[in-house]
């Protein structure tokens, strides 16, 4: 039986920034946005190399119950967990998969001690199971387009993120040309951005594997919701004042 497309954030940050602490709170904040943005579920990709990666899903464990890659929250609402890997030269790439396959990645290449592999190792060394994702592939200075159109085409799919409004046809073209799928994510480090973008999914049952064999046969699309540039624009200036208050930046000298 197939399901009616079920929406799902695949770009989602558990953290407001890397240094910041986790706060369970604050991802209760992001899950109660899914559920007013009529999401089904959404994929908790925080940048591995962060402080307390690991904890948050120690703690997610303890609350929700878990089987293969996907957390079962209530009421029906499907939590992912992947991670965001940043490479040695530059862009990022989302891998979801269980967390035991996530586990034995980070061991062997060292990804949570802040080792930033190239994109050939981590295709290399990643297992098949696994699913990753080219994220915001032209955003300047973190985009992935620089890297060979053989190593790229071994992904499982580019993504049109949340906060890179106007760039939408450059992914798309470069998507044709690689013939890889497109898939949707918000990039949200903040509950406002959660679902300005999105992937709608055929899905017969929640889990990896199917959602993986979409992507395959380029069963899936985009949605994106017209609000996202102003919700961009909230969360960012929040971000900036929170590092602000932290002391990780140094605000704007008045004239």
């Amino acid at each position: 039986m197939i399901y009616s497309k079920v929406r799902f954030d695949l770009h989602v940050h558990a953290k407001l920034s890397k240094p910041i602490p986790f706060s369970i709170g604050d991802l209760d904040l992001m899950l109660d946005q899914a559920r007013r943005r009529g999401l089904d579920g959404l994929a908790l990709t925080e940048h591995i190399h962060a402080p307390e990666y690991w904890e948050i899903y120690q703690s997610l464990r303890k609350r929700f119950p878990y089987r293969k890659g996907v957390f079962y929250l209530n009421p029906r609402l499907y939590l992912l967990n992947g991670a965001e890997i940043t490479l040695k030269d530059g862009g990022d790439i989302i891998a979801l998969g269980e967390m035991e396959v996530l586990s034995f990645l980070d061991r062997t290449l060292g990804l949570s001690q802040g080792y930033h592999p190239s994109l050939r190792e981590l295709l290399d060394k990643s297992p098949q199971d696994l699913l990753l994702t080219g994220a915001h592939p032209f955003r300047p200075n973190g985009g992935l387009m620089k890297y060979a159109p053989r190593e790229l085409k071994r992904l499982c799919a580019l993504e049109i993120n949340g906060r890179d409004f106007g760039l939408e046809d450059q992914v798309r073209r470069a998507a044709g040309e690689l013939g890889l799928p497109l898939v949707g994510g918000s990039d949200a480090h903040f509950w406002p951005q959660l679902g300005i973008r999105s992937t709608l999914l055929p899905l017969s049952k929640v889990a990896l594997s199917e959602i993986k064999h979409l992507l395959q046969e380029g069963k899936v699309e985009v949605e994106s919701s017209d609000d996202g540039p102003l919700m961009v624009e909230i969360c960012a200036r929040y971000k900036q004042k929170v590092k602000e208050a932290h002391g990780l930046t140094r605000a704007p000298v008045s004239p």
